[in-house]
This record gives structure tokens, sequence and C-alpha cells, in this order.
């Protein structure tokens, strides 16, 4: 009778590997492919769609930031890069007003209810407020067993070497580096939040990423960089092909020299561009650069001319001029962007454009070199701008 149960009852006996095929066959059933797919389908639509409104509200917000600069008075010289608050010591209104309302928020909602992200914005250590970085500045260690992370921007590069962001540039969060860009370089919180698009899918499975993942060649790394040299470039290897992590002395050279020392403004950012890509095609067997990496080009520079402006004796050493071969801020630097809400994603679009058109399209055959070792073949150092081609 037991043995007649069990084959009724539809429960395996003897073996227990064995499995109920009615079990067996409800697993297999193929109504529940259509199911998974449809499911699939569902969250794809659902993460679309999310994506798609956070692209319209971000850029809702910085159109409205960028019409209220227009009319917010500058900040000024002592609150381009703030000094140290918290809730508990909140920046003036005046100063910050969103980061006012945030460490309300913050003291009002307490440590355990805080969202992570309105707690990077609220805390802020007042690194290189009023110009002041000489002590914070720290060179990465160097040979076996060196760890810290660099990656190909100098931006992030100078504020990991400040300890803005930690200095060994692992684990970081996109809003934590986000927050610290804002308050660095007086960027909106809507460009800082923009920025991190570029390499999204370092940190969207895991939420963090170490900034030498931003080295991969196509990320932010790419062929005809003025400051690093193309992977199969014969000058590549000291700038550490693995990451891009040190800057190019040879291009610094090129094209920010020591000599030259008058102010660069966009006109010149866009004769380099021009001429670095050319001559990156002309050495570069695999040089490869799509238009969006042509925008993020254009778009670095844009940055470069508008955060950093043309002093060489700021500029220079941002992008690694200097004694340690690393980006630094010189004391006394501060952001030359000094909208009251910060510099927004329309004015960087606006300044990417002209920068880009200045440099111009990339055709035409390729022009020959009499040495492809002379580093400043067909271009003028001390004019910022290209010059006769040797043939």
């Amino acid at each position: 009778m037991s043995e007649t149960t069990e084959k009724t009852s539809g429960t395996p006996t003897g073996d227990p590997d064995m499995v109920n095929p009615a079990i067996n066959q409800r697993i297999v059933s193929p109504w529940m492919f259509p199911l998974s797919g449809g499911w699939r389908m569902l969250s794809a639509l659902g993460k679309l769609t999310f994506t798609i409104l956070f692209i319209l509200v971000l850029h809702t917000l910085d159109t409205a930031i960028f019409l209220v600069n227009l009319v917010w008075p500058s900040r000024s010289a002592e609150a381009l890069v703030p000094g140290r608050y918290s809730p508990e010591n909140p920046p003036p209104f005046s100063q910050r007003p969103l980061t006012w309302v945030l460490c309300c928020l913050e003291s009002f909602l307490g440590d355990r209810l805080t969202p992570t992200w309105i707690t990077y914005i609220t805390h802020w250590e007042g690194i290189g407020h009023d110009g002041r970085w000489e002590h914070s500045f720290e060179t990465p260690p160097q040979g076996e067993g060196a760890t810290w992370s660099r990656c190909p921007c100098p931006a992030i590069n100078a504020m990991a070497n400040h300890g803005i962001i930690p200095r060994d540039g692992r684990h970081i969060t996109p809003i934590q580096l986000a927050a610290a860009v804002h308050n660095t370089y007086n960027l909106s919180l809507t460009l800082s939040i923009q920025l991190l698009a570029a390499f999204y899918p370092f940190y969207l499975e895991r939420g963090w990423f170490d900034i030498e993942d931003l080295g991969g060649q196509g990320v932010i790394q790419h062929d005809g960089s003025f400051l690093r040299e193309d992977v199969n470039s014969p000058w590549a290897f000291p700038t550490v092909i693995g990451t891009q992590a040190r800057p190019s002395q040879r291009l610094i050279e090129r094209y920010f020299p020591a000599s030259n020392t008058k102010d660069y403004t966009w006109q010149n950012h866009s004769a380099i561009l021009a001429h670095r890509r050319a001559d990156s095609r002309n050495h570069n067997g695999t040089f490869v650069l799509n238009p969006l990496q042509y925008v993020f080009s254009s778009g670095n520079s844009a940055l470069i001319h508008e955060v950093v402006g043309g002093k060489m004796h700021e500029l220079r050493p941002w992008i690694g001029a200097n004694e340690y071969g690393w980006e630094m801020h010189i004391d006394g630097f501060q952001p030359k962007c000094k909208q009251g809400w910060g510099m927004s994603i329309l004015q960087l679009q606006i300044w990417t454009a002209i920068i880009e058109l200045g440099a111009g399209s990339l055709s035409g055959p390729r022009f020959p070199y009499k040495n492809d070792i002379d580093a400043y073949q067909g271009w003028n150092a001390d004019q910022a701008k290209a010059g006769a081609e040797v043939n």
C-alpha cells in the first residue's frame, strides 16, 4: 500500500535526485518563455523610461541654472571653493542655497534616515578654500607595491592628489565625485552629474569605480589627446599604457611650453586640437576618433578654457608640468568660472561647439614628416599654432 501511495501521490521515491515528471514538465513548459521574455521587456522599458525622464529633468534644471546665472551675482573669490561646512555648520544661503537646503534637510532627518547621496553633498573639508592648496598635495607612491589609482583626466587626478577624493583613487562613488567636482571647480551640480555619463558602465552594477578604470581606450582616453600619447605611439611607454595615468611631458612641452608666456584663448585650443588630431592620424596606424570622441575632446578643451583659464603659471602645473610630473593646483589657484550657480551644461556645450568648429574637420591626405621622432614637427610652440610642415 505504501508503494501505491508513493506512486499516486506524485512524490519521488528511492533516489532523492529523482524528480516528479509532472513537475519537470511544468518547469520546461513553453508557456514560461513568453512570460519571462515579457518581464525582461518590461524591465528594459522601465529602465529606458527612467533614463529619458532623468535626462529631461536634468537638462530642464540645467537650462534654469543657465538662465539664472545670467542675472545672479557672480561668486566672490572666497566663495569659489567653499570653506569647510557640514549640516551642523552649513554654508551661507546666499553663496550655496541648494547645499544649505540639503544641510538643513539632513539635520532634520538625522544620519540614519539621510540618503548617502545627500551626505556627500553636505560634507566638505574646505580643501582649496580661498586658494590654499599647497599643504594638501601628495604625489602618488611609485614602484613595486604601489596601489594608488590614477587616470587620464587631469581634473580627477588633481583632486586625488590633493585629497579631495580618496588619495588612493579607489572605490569612488558617482555622487562622491560629482560633489567634489562641484565644489572644486565651481561646476553646477547638473554639469557635475552629466560628466559622469561618460563612464557609467564602470559603476552601473557595483555602484563605485577605481579611477584607473577610466584609462580604457575609448572611454576618457582617446586617440589624438594633447596630454596623453596614443597607445600605439612610439612615445607611449612613459605614460603607463595600461591606465594612461601620467601626462606626456613631450606633448605638454609641445603644446604648452614654458617659453610661451601669453595667455591661451579658445582659438589656441582649437589650433591645438586640429594639429594634434592630424599628427596622431599620421603617426598612428590604428587611429580612431569617432564623432562622440570629437565632441568629448572639444569638451575637455572647453573645460580647461573656462575652469583653469589660459595663464601658463596655473595651467602648466595643473596638467602635470612640474617637478613631480603629476597634476596639481598651485597655491592661489581658483576656478575661473564664477557663475553664482556654477558652470552649466549649456554653457559648456556652447564653448564645446565654438572650439570644435574652430578646430575644423580632420580631412585631406596624410601629410609627410621628415622625421617622425621630431616632437615639434609642424608646430610653432611659442605661438601656440600650427607652423609650416617639413617635406
